[in-house]
């Protein structure tokens, strides 16, 4: 069953990095709360990936030796989220690589389009790896602040926010 649009800013968000299925990944993410009206929780994760201690199992995992599918880019239109017909808009890269010494992730396992049971399966373990890792920080950024994270070392995420029926009041109209 698929959850209402009204009702997605309840799910939380997984450990992820932005664009993965990008040709080119943003290097930085920037976060801004602009205003906080009747809400409660949300409170961003955070995970830098040399402080994830599993990093070098998955690392030398064979199946992080492969390439994975990125599904081409996701469409305005939510009941088909990708075009899966467009082989140009695809990105095929690793989900973890190490370069000069430097960690790096390229992950979010919604985008990634596994070839078979066994990437499933390490898509899913890692997935579990990251949002059980005991380095995780919980942050509330404040409003007015701005948050700036290098997209190739850091991944984010967000806890739900609880249930507030003020939230699902929709106005009609702007107020000026």
């Amino acid at each position: 069953m698929q959850m209402p649009e009204l009702l997605r800013q309840y799910e939380p968000f997984k450990l992820h990095t932005d664009g993965a299925y990008m040709k080119k990944v943003p290097d930085w993410i920037f976060f801004m709360k602009m205003a906080e009206t009747a809400a409660r929780g949300g409170k961003s994760k955070l995970l830098h990936i040399n402080c994830w201690n599993d990093f070098d199992y998955f690392y030398n995992h064979l199946i992080n030796k492969r390439m994975v599918k990125f599904l081409s880019n996701p469409s305005s239109n939510t009941t088909t989220r990708y075009d899966e017909n467009d082989e140009n808009a695809s990105v095929y890269a690793p989900l973890l690589k190490m370069e000069n010494n430097q960690k790096s992730i390229r992950f979010i396992n919604r985008f990634i389009h596994p070839k078979n049971l066994e990437e499933a399966q390490f898509i899913h373990k890692l997935q579990c790896s990251l949002e059980s890792s005991k380095n995780t920080l919980e942050i509330d950024i404040p409003v007015g602040c701005i948050l700036v994270i290098n997209n190739h070392s850091w991944l984010h995420g967000r806890n739900s926010f609880e249930l507030d029926n003020d939230l699902m009041h929709i106005p009609t109209q702007v107020d000026h």
